[in-house]
């Protein structure tokens, strides 16, 4: 008997992923995980963050075929020390490229098909775009729905485990 593959239902995109509380200043944050970084053990980081105003830093939180990256904000206060607020922003150049295979591809598909069905076949006479569109185009959402989920499930996991390597370089404590 067939057990069925349990569901996973990951956070949306930009939601929080986590929070660290650290004793440290942003400064300090931001020096600590440049040498991690550069230690080859903070995959992705950059600081300060194009594009993301207000960010402290971003790490790289690569998903099964689509990536992210992890954005960090800080608030200070005397009394809690540094919140960093992490969520996940998605990288816009895979699914580009992706939908652009996806058109540059499909119709000299058509063609290529159509020149080795006549080639082979000379008995082969339908028009083949009537049924190679069909075949070709109409699984194009399914295949970027289960990519896109799977990635972003992919990207939690990652992202947690590069949450882990920074409150251990920071001293941070998981905040809920």
């Amino acid at each position: 008997m067939c057990m069925p593959h349990p569901v996973i239902q990951p956070p949306p995109p930009h939601e929080r992923v986590s929070t660290l509380r650290t004793t440290l200043s942003p400064g300090e944050i931001t020096a600590r995980l440049e040498s991690l970084a550069r230690r080859g053990k903070l995959a992705g980081y950059e600081s300060p963050v194009k594009g993301v105003p207000g960010a402290l830093f971003a790490a790289a939180a690569f998903g099964q075929v689509f990536d992210y990256r992890l954005v960090a904000h800080a608030d200070t206060s005397p009394d809690e020390g540094t919140m960093l607020r992490f969520s996940l922003v998605p990288l816009m150049r895979g699914p580009l490229i992706f939908w652009a295979a996806m058109a540059l591809t499909v119709w000299p598909g058509v063609w290529l098909t159509d020149s080795m069905l006549t080639s082979y076949f000379s008995w082969y006479t339908i028009d083949t775009w009537k049924w190679y569109l069909p075949l070709t185009v109409l699984p194009l959402p399914f295949m970027w729905r289960r990519m896109s989920k799977t990635s972003l499930a992919a990207a939690v996991q990652h992202s947690s485990e590069q949450v882990e390597k920074i409150a251990q370089e920071i001293g941070g404590e998981p905040r809920a």
